[in-house]
């Protein structure tokens, strides 16, 4: 009886009960399954999920104090640097072309010689919607 009534009313409104159940899908099951990989043309699912399920990279230059993902993105954007593909090239912990392309900027923009990239002992949602303190796990200076 209840399954006859459930299955009248996904056919009445189809595409609103697949909307929610892509979204279930994308938020509470794909990152525990592809172990928090890119899903399509999004960047990676586990800002979303529930819990933690991998370390948060941010580039910061005087200790872990401020950071520039988290607290310069919009400065830093109007001051010439690439955000987004900084943002890519830092989660891919790709120092090479960061150095090359990216690492005169950056010393520009912060009026410093080290620039440190961190690994956060914090999820992405913590550290970039919550603006969390954390522990730094580890430090890479470019």
């Amino acid at each position: 009886m209840y399954l006859k009534l459930f299955f009248k009313f996904f056919q009445k409104n189809l595409h609103i009960s697949l909307f929610f159940i892509m979204v279930f899908i994308s938020v509470a099951m794909l990152p525990n399954i592809n172990k928090s990989q890119d899903f399509f043309l999004f960047s990676t699912w586990n800002m979303f999920a529930f819990g933690p399920t991998r370390p948060c990279i941010d580039i910061t230059w005087d200790g872990g104090k401020t950071f520039l993902f988290r607290d310069h993105r919009q400065k830093a954007t109007a001051a010439g640097i690439n955000i987004h593909a900084l943002f890519f090239l830092t989660n891919n912990q790709n120092k090479a072309k960061i150095n090359s392309e990216y690492l005169s900027k950056l010393r520009a923009y912060c009026n410093c010689s080290s620039v440190e990239i961190t690994i956060l002992n914090s999820s992405l949602y913590d550290h970039f919607v919550l603006k969390k303190q954390s522990d730094i796990t580890h430090r890479d200076i470019l």
